[in-house]
């Protein structure tokens, strides 16, 4: 298969994915909606049964079709190659380079909640750097906060810079250097970026083993632990079987009160159209006797 082609069948699973992800959000309002209507009256029970039903069916098809485009772009997408990759590299001076390699000089996203990131931005860590010279007439502090220009469309992978970022935090608090709680403090309700994933924790456990120069990944793991990037957990195979079957007896205790809240909501909108309608007889025998 040629590039092209590859680059064509990942547009194509990106375009499926946002279609499946809005149909699958229409069908959510379609049945809020129809469970407002039920419960204003608007609705009969039975209709709005049978309109839910439709909406759920919907929905998991809307849901089928999304997880087959996820397929087609985990294949297609380019994003697998290593964050160390010469595909991640950033063209930069020799000073401004010791900055970033140091950690006092972070890439972070413009606006982390669009997708896909393609603006990015410097971020000084250090005021203390701010007033260093890195060429005749411009110092640290024009750095911060000012956008990357790039040449073309091309950009590095989100998660080779967020695991800058994330090296960056880990190393100046494993240094205790001065004002790294600050630092933290900063960044504590402000993430730039996405949650890490099960690849960011494997690369930041080896670039720990590397910093520690100690093949006791043990030791590595509990730190990871201790400063909240724990590896994801592990369960065996008895244990799987008893959170499966937790988890089934969960749901089936959601279903049946579900089904059990419905059937008295039934019984009570049937017995309020029946008092309605025998206040209305009334009425109409009162009248004829008058």
């Amino acid at each position: 298969e040629t590039e092209e082609n590859s680059k064509s069948r990942l547009s194509l699973a990106l375009m499926g994915i946002r279609l499946a992800s809005a149909r699958m959000e229409a069908t959510r309002l379609g049945r809020d909606v129809v469970s407002l209507q039920r419960n204003a009256g608007i609705l009969s029970f039975e209709v709005a049964e049978e309109r839910l039903r439709d909406l759920n069916r919907y929905h998991l098809a809307a849901g089928a079709e999304l997880w087959q485009h996820q397929r087609m772009r985990m294949r297609y997408t380019s994003e697998l190659t290593s964050i160390q990759g010469p595909r991640n590299a950033l063209l930069m001076s020799s000073r401004i380079k010791n900055c970033f390699y140091n950690h006092h000089l972070v890439v972070v996203p413009v606006d982390a909640t669009k997708s896909p990131i393609t603006r990015w931005r410097t971020e000084i860590l250090y005021p203390s750097i701010l007033q260093t010279k890195l060429c005749p007439g411009h110092d640290a502090s024009s750095l911060y906060g000012r956008e990357l220009v790039f040449l073309n469309e091309r950009r590095q992978t989100p998660r080779y810079l967020y695991f800058h970022f994330l090296m960056a935090l880990i190393r100046i608090r494993d240094l205790k250097d001065l004002g790294w709680q600050d630092i933290w403090a900063r960044y504590y309700e402000r993430c730039p970026s996405l949650t890490p994933g099960r690849h960011i924790r494997q690369s930041i456990l080896a670039a720990l083993a590397t910093h520690f120069e100690t093949a006791d990944m043990t030791a590595v793991e509990s730190w990871i632990a201790d400063y909240g990037f724990e590896s994801p957990l592990r369960l065996t195979g008895g244990e799987v079987t008893e959170a499966a079957r937790r988890l089934h007896l969960a749901v089936e205790d959601v279903v049946s009160r579900g089904e059990e809240e419905e059937r008295r909501g039934r019984d009570k909108w049937e017995e309020e159209v029946e008092r309605r309608g025998h206040g209305f007889r009334c009425w109409m025998e009162m009248s004829h006797i008058k």
